[in-house]
């Protein structure tokens, strides 16, 4: 899939449930200069996902923006209709990640709407043997 400006959007497996709010998470890779032409790839806001069944907005970002020493800033926040308990989740986020690392911000992403939209994955059942007494 590509954006409106022909740049591919970054792949994403996500379960149904989850809107796509906002998008510029571009397949580019965060290796380039101050002000280059990728630099502006590099922004507060590149990703924001809802899921409203649940109550979680996941939202994905470049700090400092455009730097090129900055990193991926990805949280998952519960969503509340009043703005001051809106404001105090941006606060105390569910969950958070800062790296450099695309890949590893892919894998949360899709963890983590995998994680809201069907909870934790059970344990494997661990198989015992049972003995008899002889």
């Amino acid at each position: 899939m590509a954006s409106a400006v022909g740049k591919p959007l970054q792949p994403l497996r996500i379960p149904q449930g989850w809107e796509v709010k906002y998008n510029s998470f571009f397949e580019t890779e965060p290796k380039f200069k101050y002000l280059d032409d990728t630099s502006e790839d590099f922004c507060e806001d590149m990703l924001v996902l809802a899921n409203a069944s649940v109550g979680v907005l996941i939202d994905l970002g470049w700090y400092p923006e455009s730097e090129p020493k900055g990193k991926f800033g990805l949280v998952a926040i519960t969503i509340h209709a009043d703005g001051d308990q809106m404001s105090a989740s941006w606060l105390k986020p569910l969950r958070e990640l800062r790296t450099r690392s695309k890949r590893k911000v892919v894998a949360a992403i899709e963890e983590w709407t995998d994680y809201y939209s069907n909870g934790p994955a059970e344990p494997a059942r661990q198989r015992t043997r049972r003995t008899q007494a002889r």
